[in-house]
């Protein structure tokens, strides 16, 4: 069939096949995702996006920390047409130029909020983005909800070592690098500090006075 193609990978593994859409996209039907839409091979040991992998080995150049974009918005997607280089804060404007937004949270959004956040990008504007509400963004960010994905570091595909402080109202905020005292009240209350005792001391000092 015309819109059938196989890329070869080498002797040892299985071909990457794809079909070809109406919009030119090469879509990979061989290989399954990591749950999010990325399609995944593992060469040497090490499991790795095919559309990294395959964008490497034709431009022949070191990715180091750049990412590969979609210029379709396919994650399936290996059409070297439709792929470029770049950095984060590309993947970031990209995704405020084409909007790209949902109601229903999934682990790739949670993980382009934290990457928004991270650029400081207001909360209220992620919140409009994504059809959701201020708080729920705040939330995310402070670590109360969605805590197995906002230590997720989406550059090398590793979990940071989360923070944990133990105390009601204190936690570690990876983008400010700080302890932040959180209590919402009327007016909000909030303080950062580089150690965590001094964030204790002060909660305290702050109830009992």
């Amino acid at each position: 069939m015309k819109n059938i193609g196989t890329i070869v990978v080498d002797n040892t593994h299985k071909d990457i096949k794809y079909k070809i859409n109406e919009n030119g996209c090469y879509e990979i039907v061989s290989h399954a995702d990591r749950g999010n839409g990325y399609c995944v091979i593992k060469i040497n040991g090490k499991t790795l996006d095919i559309h990294r992998w395959y964008y490497t080995k034709v431009k022949g150049i070191d990715l180091d920390n750049l990412v590969v974009r979609h210029k379709c918005d396919n994650r399936k997607c290996i059409n070297i047409e439709h792929l470029e280089h770049g950095t984060q804060k590309d993947n970031v404007k990209d995704m405020f130029l084409r909007d790209r937004s949902t109601a229903i949270m999934k682990i790739e959004d949670i993980e382009i909020i934290m990457l928004l956040i991270d650029n400081d990008i207001s909360y209220k504007k992620i919140a409009k983005l994504f059809n959701t509400t201020y708080a729920y963004i705040s939330s995310i960010a402070r670590g109360i909800i969605w805590k197995q994905i906002t230590n997720y570091d989406i550059v090398t595909n590793k979990f940071v070592a989360e923070k944990q402080s133990g105390e009601k109202y204190i936690y570690w905020s990876k983008r400010k690098n700080k302890w932040v005292f959180d209590y919402k009240t009327t007016p909000r209350v909030i303080k950062m500090f580089k150690d965590l005792e001094d964030a204790i001391k002060f909660k305290y000092e702050y109830f009992n006075n």
